[in-house]
């Protein structure tokens, strides 16, 4: 694959992922009980890391992941967009959907020649993505959220 191919791919996936955080933040604050709340809180954590991992590999020169906390998650968060930002809804999509579309863009990159390295990253995003989408279906009829 190009190199300038690969660096869209990535970039739109990196777009997906920012996207995918915001509406788990969305979801985590509108979220009726504790187990939800904290569900969708690791959620956009973990898409957070996403994010940087895939500027790890788009960056060669990047910092590593400092470990953010949920509460520095919501300050970077409301930092980036507006103060009342968590209390709108971005769009009115599906969690469910947005994990869909960063499962389809690691499959197709995925399909083509990578470094070994970039590879692990995608597998580890596959394998991370499905097992959440699997989670929430489950917390979702527990909890009626």
């Amino acid at each position: 694959m190009k190199k300038t191919v690969l660096f869209e791919c990535l970039s739109q996936l990196s777009k997906v992922y920012v996207y995918s955080e915001q509406q788990y933040l969305q979801a985590s604050v509108s979220a009726n009980s504790a187990v939800m709340k904290l569900f969708f809180e690791e959620r956009a954590l973990e898409r957070d890391q996403f994010i940087e991992e895939i500027e790890t590999v788009l960056a060669p020169v990047a910092e590593g992941n400092s470990g953010k906390t949920p509460a520095q998650l919501y300050e970077w968060h409301t930092h980036l967009y507006g103060q009342a930002s968590l209390n709108n809804m971005i769009a009115d999509m599906d969690i469910l959907l947005i994990d869909e579309k960063a499962l389809e863009i690691c499959h197709c990159l995925l399909a083509v020649e990578l470094p070994e390295s970039l590879r692990g990253v995608l597998r580890t995003h596959l394998t991370k993505i499905e097992a959440d989408l699997l989670s929430m279906v489950y917390l979702k009829s527990l909890f009626n959220n």
